[in-house]
């Protein structure tokens, strides 16, 4: 198992989509989270199109952020890119997207795993990244917990934008403006959480 972490400060979107990925050229990551301010939008597709052909066999997951930070740096308050990439033998992962509207009417726990696309059995812990204008957080952990009881859960909530609709999240080659995007991992893997406190 192998994690690294790269930032680029560059204004130029492309520019610093191909700086992360030059800095991540001799690693195959199996999963990539990438962060972006809101200077890289609004919509962002250079850069997601960049880091999707650099590591076409990665699950690609990521959000819109404030600031970001990255192995030696905060960059706030101007353009940030930050890219968590992790080579993960033996684990797999299933990444998902799910709205307001899932939540109100999925009715049962079983219904809930199968909209994850993911059983209990294999004993998934999960990394998810919403958007907290577009999705009550709360009934959503209700709900994992309902479906996955004692499994471990973290994440981060996708920041920088006013009001719904302005933040972004990224899943593989999709990019959306509302709910909640996360990976399941199951195999060869222990997630411990953190607590990271935010400003």
């Amino acid at each position: 198992m192998e994690i690294r972490s790269v930032a680029s400060s560059s204004r130029d979107s492309r520019a610093a989509a191909e700086e992360i990925a030059a800095g991540l050229s001799d690693l195959a990551p199996d999963l990539v989270f990438a962060f972006l301010s809101h200077h890289h939008g609004p919509e962002f597709s250079e850069v997601t199109e960049v880091l999707s052909e650099a590591f076409p066999a990665a699950s690609f997951v990521g959000c819109t952020a404030e600031s970001v930070i990255g192995p030696d740096r905060e960059i706030e308050e101007g353009p940030g890119l930050s890219v968590w990439a992790a080579n993960l033998p033996g684990v797999e992962s299933r990444s998902f997207h799910l709205k307001q509207e899932d939540l109100e009417s999925i009715e049962t726990p079983e219904a809930f795993r199968d909209r994850i696309g993911i059983g209990p059995e294999k004993n998934p812990c999960f990394i998810v990244l919403p958007d907290p204008y577009t999705i009550d957080v709360d009934r959503f952990l209700k709900r994992m917990d309902e479906a996955y009881p004692g499994a471990v859960l973290v994440g981060g909530a996708a920041s920088g934008g006013a009001q719904p609709g302005e933040n972004r999240l990224f899943l593989d080659d999709a990019t959306t403006e509302e709910g909640l995007i996360g990976v399941a991992l199951t195999g060869n893997l222990a997630l411990s959480p953190v607590v990271s406190q935010g400003c």
